[in-house]
């Protein structure tokens, strides 16, 4: 039995503040961001979307990115890509692509028997 699917895990690194547009409170919107992954028997293979919501942490207004006003979405647009999808989340390729290695080198290296 393979037990696999996909998870999600918060990211962090995003420090950046704007305005809210609801409630017109200044520097209090926040924002999150959460990546989406493919597992393995829990082992995380390769990472499949990197998504992000703001929230006003005075009115608690949650916006998803096709919500967001023109301004906040320019914002959220630049702390995406300065968010990282951290390496781990790629370590079932790694171990992969180090098995296929080994194979590789073993049968060249040591097929002359």
């Amino acid at each position: 039995m393979i037990i696999f699917g996909t998870r999600s895990k918060v990211l962090s690194g995003s420090t950046a503040t704007a305005d809210c547009d609801y409630c017109s409170s200044k520097q209090t919107v926040r924002l999150s961001f959460a990546l989406r992954y493919f597992h393995i028997f829990w082992i995380p293979m390769f990472p499949l979307s990197k998504t992000g919501v703001s929230q006003c942490s005075h009115c608690k207004q949650t916006l998803y990115a096709n919500q967001m006003p023109n301004a906040l979405k320019m914002v959220y647009e630049e702390e995406k890509k300065k968010v990282k999808t951290p390496w781990g989340y790629r370590f079932g390729l790694i171990l992969i692509g180090l098995f296929f290695a080994f194979v590789i080198a073993s049968i060249v290296f040591g097929g002359g028997e």
